[in-house]
């Protein structure tokens, strides 16, 4: 029987993970924010805890649940990786969303379909300086379902402006998508199978935001590091 329930929506964050001159790769994720609130909602704030170690210069992450029958704790554990922009604490986050995974937390990810976005639905450019490619759009989960096996049976990603980038399956109604939102598995055949670019994604080096390559080359050559708008000023009032 499963012990947490199955990610809504808003609860699921998108990321790209591969992008071609044809389109973008899109990950479904979860946040460790999500794990915690649903710690919280499922077992009780004070039934649960975690904590982290170190183990060959690898940080881990356990999450313990209390046994309602015998007052013990069981725990689970799972290493994280560092993330791009800050080190120990995006390895940290990474650590507490695996142990959550081990509880079964968001497992119905490892579920969703190939997610391809052609690049008639996303704003590609090459990056002036060296020409990697970059795609500055965000995407979110509007629509999601689970079939009786807790496989997704239904997907819709739109953009920031609300439009469909990508529609898979049937809703709980039954109802399938327009024909037109659809981006079919068999289409996705023609995509090269080499390994992707990497994806540059400029971030500000104290808050972690997503700022433009013109606020980043800007930042750069004033402050001599990428800062957002907001902390560019408090760099300024610091002067």
């Amino acid at each position: 029987m499963r012990n947490f329930r199955l990610l809504k929506a808003d609860e699921i964050e998108c990321r790209i993970n591969q992008i071609t001159e044809k389109g973008i790769g899109i990950l479904l994720y979860k946040t460790a924010r999500t794990d915690y609130a649903l710690l919280d909602e499922t077992v009780g704030m004070m039934n649960w805890q975690n904590q982290y170690t170190v183990i060959d210069g690898k940080m881990y992450c356990g999450i313990a649940i209390k046994d309602e029958k015998t007052g013990t704790w069981v725990w689970k554990y799972n290493c994280g990786v560092e993330s791009n922009t800050e080190a120990e604490k995006g390895q940290a986050s990474d650590a507490m969303k695996r142990a959550g995974f081990c509880w079964g937390i968001g497992t119905e990810l490892y579920s969703a379909p190939f997610i391809w976005i052609p690049a008639d639905k996303c704003n590609i450019k090459k990056r002036e300086k060296d020409g990697k490619l970059m795609c500055f759009d965000s995407f979110r989960v509007s629509d999601i379902s689970y079939d009786d096996t807790e496989t997704i049976s239904a997907l819709v990603i739109k953009d920031a402006r609300g439009n469909v980038a990508f529609a898979f399956g049937k809703n709980k109604r039954g109802s399938a998508p327009a024909a037109s939102d659809v981006v079919r598995r068999e289409n996705t055949q023609e995509e090269p199978q080499s390994p992707p670019e990497p994806v540059f994604v400029p971030k500000c080096k104290d808050c972690g935001t997503e700022i433009t390559e013109k606020v980043h080359d800007y930042s750069v050559k004033k402050f001599g590091a990428p800062y957002c708008m907001t902390c560019q000023k408090n760099h300024n009032a610091n002067r």
